[in-house]
């Protein structure tokens, strides 16, 4: 775990300071209709983070913890679109903050706690795994808002 938390680190960080650059404009500008600004897709990843904040807390005193959510709703509906891009910015770094605070005091054992994300809440993953996958689902979108 203190691998995926060094990362998660190291690109919050990275990330931040690229991300408080970017032009306002540039952000908010929706390639499409129906497509996610850069903007948005970071607000994506606030939900995200959100979303993986209960995971981690709930699987340390939950069994059969199975938590799903629908991307686009989610941004819709939390309409980063209107809100101040330093705003989204911030929240995003701060939850990921907190992801750190949580991973760092997660017990051991935990790490290899079974939960669910997928449809079938019978496909489980570890916590260790959800964890990795959280990271480098970041850095993908991140890597993306940041090369546009």
């Amino acid at each position: 775990m203190k691998k995926i938390i060094q990362e998660l680190e190291t690109a919050i960080t990275k990330y931040y300071a690229l991300l408080k650059e970017t032009n306002d404009e540039n952000f908010s500008k929706k390639p499409a209709l129906n497509k996610w600004s850069k903007q948005e897709e970071l607000g994506h990843l606030i939900d995200s983070a959100q979303n993986n904040i209960q995971r981690f807390i709930r699987v340390q005193h939950e069994e059969n913890v199975h938590i799903r959510y629908h991307p686009d709703n989610w941004v819709a509906m939390n309409n980063y679109q209107n809100i101040e891009k330093n705003d989204v910015v911030e929240l995003w770094y701060l939850l990921n903050k907190q992801i750190i605070a949580i991973l760092e005091k997660m017990p051991s054992d935990k790490q290899e706690a079974l939960m669910s994300f997928d449809v079938n809440p019978a496909n489980k993953n570890t916590t260790l795994f959800i964890a990795e996958d959280y990271v480098q689902h970041l850095t993908h979108h991140l890597e993306n808002i940041v090369s546009k």
